[in-house]
């Protein structure tokens, strides 16, 4: 071998274990790399399971508001049945009340004629009375 080829071998290992070195410093490079991402995508999956537990969580709460909705609207129409219903006994109770009054007044009114009558009877058997004794003197 002459000094030019012990040269070039030497260049050439010296290229080599420059692209050893290089080659290790991206594979290292290329590892810490890979560590990132896979810790970014950790992070990125438990990111995703909490928003997926809080649009369940929103989901189970937007249904639970519509169903309580929906029993209000059943409340108010229970509330307007049962008003309308106190509002047809109220009239049913205002003309009892009022047939009532009518036949207390009849009532008055039978007595006024029952008594006008036992008045008249009265003057009928005192005028008898008095024929009567008319009559026998």
């Amino acid at each position: 071998r002459g000094p030019d080829h012990s040269g070039d071998e030497h260049g050439e290992e010296s290229h080599d274990a420059l692209l050893l070195h290089t080659s290790a410093s991206d594979l290292h490079e290329l590892k810490l790399r890979h560590e990132v991402l896979t810790a970014d995508r950790d992070c990125l999956r438990q990111e995703l399971c909490s928003a997926e537990q809080k649009l369940s969580s929103r989901s189970s709460l937007e249904a639970r508001l519509a169903a309580a909705q929906r029993d209000q609207v059943a409340a108010r129409e229970s509330v307007v049945r049962s008003l309308h219903t106190l509002l047809e006994e109220e009239q049913q109770l205002q003309h009892a009340h009022e047939a009532s009054l009518s036949s207390r007044e009849e009532v008055s009114q039978a007595e006024a004629i029952v008594l006008e009558k036992d008045s008249a009877l009265q003057m009928l058997k005192a005028s008898e009375q008095n024929l009567k004794l008319a009559y026998d003197s």
